[in-house]
């Protein structure tokens, strides 16, 4: 005999009664604003609030922001809807300058069957195109790439300029005469309620991802970093006074993937390949020479002994360090020259010493940038035998000296004075969002979400960082702003239910390339 189920549960009604009292909810439990108002969240930052992921300005990642994240749990408190300029585009633009040809990174898989990381085809220049929706009507004011002074510079939207930025002029209420902040600034003050401004970041990490070569990139002053970050978050403020937010402040830069993924001794020769065994040799012979010079000053020039030592190049089989440019050491160019005026060396000779007067074996006191793993290894205008990193040093752009590691830390630990500072004097209204503690802690401690794990690398399926090790991805996105909500709740007595991290998109599994 077939049962009619749904008939079986209509008759248990029946039996039971005709109505059921459920018990009353806590009303201590239940989701509220608390002291804050979500009506209308506005968003004001650089890359880490666009949504930017793998390398790219992608719509993925932009739907994953932790703003858009953010206001979907805000949404249960009563909070509004939240608009993003979209940027439409499914793979994003990796080379502006190169006209776009390449898109957002991923993993896949090389021929010879190991994991790396690759480019897909761009957008051709779609995700720079000028945002065709209600300009008015955006929440989320956060521009890739913006440092704290540019936020509140015109020049940021005007095309003629040196510091122009095509991720805020698409959006730009008035290219050339507007300003980011300005904007966030006038949709706050058209009935916005609350906010989270997260500036900062780039005016330490661009100088850092960049090796700590001034040529690419440099630290703000303390001057100028104070000075517009006060500016800035006194616009915000005064747009709306009865507004109230979240501030957050700037990670430990040198934390991140980016400087964790490649490691200082990644030269290695197998034992037993006659190959590598032959390249070994060779390697030494070569470097011979230089080593020789280096006991020359030291032995008739009075050059630091221990200075010289850490110079030497030896290989042999297993790991060995990549051999970098370090320009915080002394350079030998002068007494090289000595050498060669001595008669000690020919000219000849001191010409080939020219490469490595500022050259030594890395050490694990040094970062090597992600970005290294692309040059390492390969041949020096092609050649087959002068090869970064073996042969001839790794550029200073691909690494981190621990001189320049503590240089970015003092200054991001006064970048960090400067905004708590700033939150402190308006503890009413605002809550610092302790970015430099997450991100240490998750490094070093890592995170277990509903027994899931989540760790500080790139590496899928458990990485909090996007393939381009500098960004978090859709879960890393979520678990912060986890951690934004928790604050939020202390703070304004609020109680904005949590999201699952777990239902956000971490890095994609390794594909065939």
């Amino acid at each position: 005999m077939k049962l009619n189920i749904l008939k079986l549960l209509s008759m248990a009604a029946l039996v039971c009664g005709c109505s059921y009292d459920f018990p009353e909810a806590d009303p201590s439990t239940l989701p509220t604003a608390g002291e804050a108002d979500f009506a209308k969240y506005i968003s004001i930052g650089n890359s880490l609030t666009a949504g930017y992921m793998d390398g790219a300005f992608y719509t993925r990642g932009q739907s994953n922001s932790f703003p858009s994240i953010l206001a979907k749990q805000f949404a249960l408190v009563g909070g509004g809807e939240f608009n993003q300029p979209d940027v439409n585009s499914e793979t994003g633009c990796y080379d502006i300058t190169g006209g776009c040809s390449k898109g957002r990174l991923y993993f896949a898989y090389d021929s010879d069957g190991d994991a790396t990381i690759v480019n897909k085809t761009g957008d051709g220049g779609a995700s720079l195109a000028a945002y065709s929706g209600s300009k008015t009507a955006l929440n989320n004011f956060g521009v890739p790439g913006l440092t704290i002074q540019a936020a509140l510079a015109p020049q940021t939207g005007d095309n003629t300029s040196q510091f122009f930025n095509p991720y805020y002029a698409r959006f730009a209420s008035n290219p050339g005469t507007s300003t980011p902040i300005g904007d966030a600034s006038a949709a706050l003050a058209n009935g916005g309620t609350f906010f989270s401004f997260w500036l900062g970041n780039n005016d330490a990490i661009l100088y850092a991802i960049n090796g700590g070569d001034p040529a690419k990139a440099t630290l703000t002053s303390v001057v100028n970093f104070q000075a517009a970050f006060n500016a800035g978050l006194t616009t915000v403020l005064d747009a709306n006074a009865t507004a109230k937010g979240i501030v957050g402040n700037i990670p430990d830069v040198t934390s991140i993937a980016y400087f964790h993924t490649v490691g200082w001794n990644v030269v290695e020769f197998e034992a037993g390949d006659p190959v590598a065994e032959g390249t070994i040799q060779l390697l030494n012979s070569n470097f011979a020479g230089f080593n020789n010079a280096l006991d020359a000053i030291v032995a008739y020039l009075g050059h630091n002994a221990a200075d010289a030592a850490r110079r030497k190049v030896s290989y042999s089989t297993g790991a060995n360090p990549i051999l970098i440019a370090d320009e915080s050491l002394t350079d030998l160019s002068a007494e090289f020259d000595m050498l060669k005026d001595a008669g000690a060396i020919t000219a000849q000779q001191r010409a080939a010493l020219t490469p490595y007067v500022q050259a030594r074996p890395a050490t694990d006191d040094d970062l090597i940038t992600l970005s290294a793993s692309t040059v390492i290894g390969t041949g020096v205008g092609g050649s087959p035998t002068i090869i970064y990193g073996v042969s001839y040093p790794l550029p200073d752009m691909y690494v981190l000296v621990p001189t320049e590691i503590e240089e970015i830390k003092e200054r991001v630990d006064t970048f960090n004075d400067i905004i708590e500072a700033g939150v402190a004097a308006h503890s009413d209204r605002l809550a610092l969002i302790d970015a430099y503690s997450i991100f240490t802690d998750l490094k070093t401690n890592g995170a277990s979400i509903n027994g899931i794990g989540l760790n500080a690398s790139l590496q899928p399926p458990y990485a909090f960082f996007s393939a381009d090790g500098i960004h978090p991805n859709g879960r890393g996105a979520a678990y912060m702003a986890n951690k934004m909500i928790t604050i939020i709740n202390t703070k304004f007595n609020a109680r904005v239910p949590l999201t699952n991290p777990n239902d956000y998109p971490g890095n994609d599994l390794p594909a065939t390339n």
